[in-house]
């Protein structure tokens, strides 16, 4: 089977986090949602999660990172744009 060459510009790291976010519809609402990370860039982040926002939606996100074997979290806050939905899954 063929290797597929990587072409994106930056490096994403497989990294599966919890995220809680919030989307804003073209309407104006705000509607919570929650999922687990796939993987991270310094452009991005893909989410797992069972109802995905619209593209272009606005989207404020918190996710829970640990460190090694330790039981302390740390939280990553962003806000973005949804560039991209992969059917109903992220």
């Amino acid at each position: 089977m063929p290797v597929q060459e990587e072409r994106r510009a930056v490096k994403r790291y497989r990294i599966s986090a919890l995220v809680q976010f919030r989307s804003q519809t073209s309407a104006g609402t705000w509607i919570p949602g929650s999922g687990v990370t796939l993987d991270v860039s310094v452009n991005g982040v893909y989410v797992l999660c069972n109802h995905p926002p619209e593209v272009n939606a606005v989207i404020e996100m918190k996710m829970a990172v640990t460190m090694g074997k330790s039981s302390n979290k740390a939280y990553l806050f962003g806000k973005g744009l949804v560039t991209r939905v992969n059917g109903d899954t992220g």
